[in-house]
C-alpha cells in the first residue's frame, strides 16, 4: 500500500466522525468516499509532502479549498471543518 494511503486509511480509522468514509488512489490523487460517492480530492502539488484539497461542491463541480498544505493538515482541516465532510441527501 502506497504510504500516503495507508497514512489517510489510520487518520480515517482513528477519527469516529470519520469512521464511514474510504479512501483510494485515482492516479497520483487520494479520493476520499462515503458509500460511493466521491466528495473530496486530495492532489499532490509540484512543492514535496505538499497537497491542495478540493471539495465536490453540491454534488455538481469541484471547488478547490482553501488549503494547501501537508497531508496530515489537509486530513486535520477535513475533520474540523465539517462543511466539507460530504453533503446531506
Amino acid at each position: 500500500m502506497n504510504e500516503n494511503l495507508d497514512r489517510v486509511v489510520r487518520f480515517l480509522r482513528a477519527k469516529p466522525e470519520l469512521a464511514d468514509y474510504t479512501v483510494r488512489e485515482e492516479g497520483k490523487e487520494l479520493h476520499l468516499s462515503k458509500g460511493s460517492d466521491c466528495f473530496v480530492r486530495l492532489i499532490p502539488t509540484d512543492k514535496p509532502e505538499i497537497w491542495r484539497m478540493e471539495h465536490f461542491h453540491n454534488r455538481k463541480r469541484w471547488e478547490r479549498v482553501d488549503c494547501t498544505c501537508t497531508l496530515q493538515e489537509c486530513l486535520d482541516y477535513l475533520s474540523s471543518n465539517p462543511q466539507f465532510l460530504y453533503w446531506e441527501g
